[in-house]
């Protein structure tokens, strides 16, 4: 019960920051991937959320991956690309 608690608390803080992006996005009219994404995963949270105040506590499981694909940045001309260190 206590590690639901806990859990909960981290679930209720990334359902909040996934809700003020899609706030902002749509506040300004971008649609990005990683807006969709927030979108996708907001609903996910509020689904667990809605699960575990009805009593349905969530059970421990495999980690799932979203299906978020980035184009590789390309290497800057000449073939180097400084260390973030560098920057």
């Amino acid at each position: 019960k206590e590690v639901h608690e806990q859990t909960r608390q981290f679930l209720d803080k990334a359902l909040a920051t996934h809700r003020k992006n899609i706030e902002w996005a749509d506040s300004r009219g971008v649609s990005t991937v990683w807006v969709e994404a927030s979108r996708r995963e907001a609903q996910k949270i509020a689904d667990i959320l809605a699960r575990e105040s009805a009593g349905d506590l969530a059970t421990p499981g495999a980690a799932e991956l979203t299906e978020l694909e980035l184009a590789p940045i390309p290497p800057a001309a000449g073939g180097y690309v400084p260390g973030r260190i560098d920057l």
